[in-house]
């Protein structure tokens, strides 16, 4: 069903320089300073705005952070609703865990890139270790970049279940770009996954917060519709902007099925976050979805989608961790 993705999860490992304090969510410190520090890496023009500008279809950063429908896009020309090719995956839940880290403390989170993101995975290492000089939180607490690994999620499934493709240290190891299709998910890993799913009760795992839309309000209860329906339209545009692939799924057939799936189970909460935006100059509301559903009914067609949505997250504010979830067999 999704032969032609390309999905690739990160681990990065942080050695803290300098006494660092972080909110208990990191998603935002993470990903907010990330995206400053990434335009000062790949921006030639050193212009304020990608808009107007000749290299914008050939430049890093605005294909990453201003991602925008390509030239006679068929579809999702709102460029809002256009998903970004990447999701920073925090450490911890929704309340996190530590928020205080001293010298020589490791900080580890994971990095998803999609489709032809993942070839600009050494941007996004020279993004960490600029980021690593200026400082991240409050304090402008410094870093150094100690490890980059990737999941070896490829088709024949050998080797290590972690590939080191950087490596920092006095002279750092270049980035081992050869390993990175190889490990990339592959259809028989996705499909092997799927299979291994009962195909009529399931549990999902809400682990940080999930915003999902129903008739344009945000959802206060995980239906199953509404979940998968977020699901489809994540996974259809990830595919279609960042793979030019439009995926061969029959949309109103399945969005009949997953109506007909039950909710037999509601174990979620809502959880409140909030974040400053500078670059909007707000603050903003980022509230979502924590906890476990359990579905009940034929939900044969739908293990390969949630499947793939456990790795890309599902929902709005994804690129932040938000609709991180695990899918599982539910207990009896």
């Amino acid at each position: 069903m999704f032969l032609d993705l390309r999905v690739a999860r990160y681990q990065i490992s942080l050695s803290v320089r300098q006494p660092m304090a972080l909110p208990a969510y990191k998603g935002s410190v993470l990903r907010g300073g990330f995206g400053s520090a990434f335009r000062r890496i790949a921006c030639a023009m050193r212009v304020k705005t990608c808009a107007g500008c000749d290299l914008r279809e050939m430049c890093p950063y605005a294909y990453v952070f201003e991602t925008t429908p390509p030239t006679g896009s068929e579809a999702l020309r709102n460029l809002q609703d256009v998903p970004r090719p990447f999701v920073v995956e925090p450490p911890g839940g929704p309340e996190g865990n530590e928020t205080h880290y001293n010298p020589g403390d490791r900080l580890d989170f994971g990095l998803v890139l999609v489709g032809r993101c993942v070839g600009y995975l050494p941007y996004f290492v020279a993004t960490f270790r600029e980021l690593g000089r200026t400082g991240i939180g409050p304090r402008r607490a410094g870093f150094e970049l100690e490890r980059v690994s990737q999941d070896n999620l490829g088709e024949a499934q050998r080797g290590p279940g972690q590939l080191v493709v950087y490596e920092g240290g006095a002279v750092p190891r270049q980035v081992q770009a050869a390993t990175l299709d190889e490990a990339c998910l592959g259809a028989r890993f996705l499909a092997a996954r799927a299979a291994g799913l009962p195909s009529d009760r399931l549990t999902v795992r809400f682990l940080t917060m999930t915003r999902l839309t129903s008739e344009e309000r945000m959802a206060t209860r995980p239906d199953f519709g509404v979940l998968a329906r977020a699901l489809l339209r994540r996974v259809s545009a990830l595919a279609y902007f960042h793979h030019g692939v439009r995926l061969d799924l029959d949309y109103q057939e399945m969005s009949r099925l997953a109506g007909e799936v039950r909710l037999v189970s509601d174990g979620t909460a809502w959880v409140d976050w909030r974040r400053y935006s500078n670059r909007q100059d707000r603050l903003m509301e980022f509230g979502g979805l924590v906890g476990t559903a359990t579905f009940e009914g034929d939900l044969e067609p739908f293990r390969e989608l949630l499947t793939l949505g456990s790795f890309v997250h599902v929902g709005k504010g994804a690129t932040f961790g938000l609709g991180r979830y695990e899918v599982s067999a539910s207990p009896e």
